[in-house]
């Protein structure tokens, strides 16, 4: 079982991310900066690390730098905002290797980056538990897609105007 650290600064991602890992068997455990994700990897080793690109403190660049220096063996895989091709570059050239995944993506995508294949061939199917009254349902496969949606109204909406985007995230009413 491929263990997993998750930096997202948007709880909503973060747990969609963490609910898939889990259904798919992963170990899972969530930051919401860099600097908590470097002290987290630390003491957990994580085999993948996801990062989010842009995050209060430290975003996930940086901190994958700093987490290959204290897990060298880590996959990191950088998610949310596209990562312009001329810093991965960049990056390669001083010997990092980080896979990228831009949002919005699939649940079979980030099967693919973490297990090398489709969760399509997993068979299993995904679901979202909403509670002991509410009937399971299949999980949505644009999934990130709505959540960044979200994303952009709250940041969009003016009773959020100057608001950082921390956890826990604005409310639009």
């Amino acid at each position: 079982m491929p263990t997993i650290l998750v930096a997202e600064d948007e709880p909503a991602l973060a747990g969609v991310y963490a609910m898939l890992l889990s259904q798919w068997g992963c170990e899972t455990v969530v930051e919401y900066t860099g600097t908590d994700a470097i002290h987290r990897a630390a003491a957990f080793q994580p085999d993948i690390a996801l990062l989010g690109v842009v995050m209060p403190e430290m975003g996930g660049i940086e901190a994958g730098i700093k987490l290959l220096e204290i897990c060298p063996g880590t996959k990191i895989v950088l998610v949310s905002e596209p990562v312009p091709p001329e810093t991965i570059e960049q990056l390669e050239a001083r010997g990092y290797h980080f896979a990228t995944l831009p949002a919005p993506f699939t649940s079979e995508e980030l099967h693919a980056v973490v297990f090398g294949k489709s969760c399509i061939q997993a068979r299993r199917p995904l679901v979202l538990d909403q509670g002991a009254e509410a009937p399971k349902r299949a999980l949505p496969r644009s999934i990130s897609r709505l959540l960044w949606q979200r994303k952009a109204e709250l940041k969009n909406c003016p009773g959020n105007a100057g608001q950082e985007d921390s956890h826990p995230a604005p409310h639009c009413h």
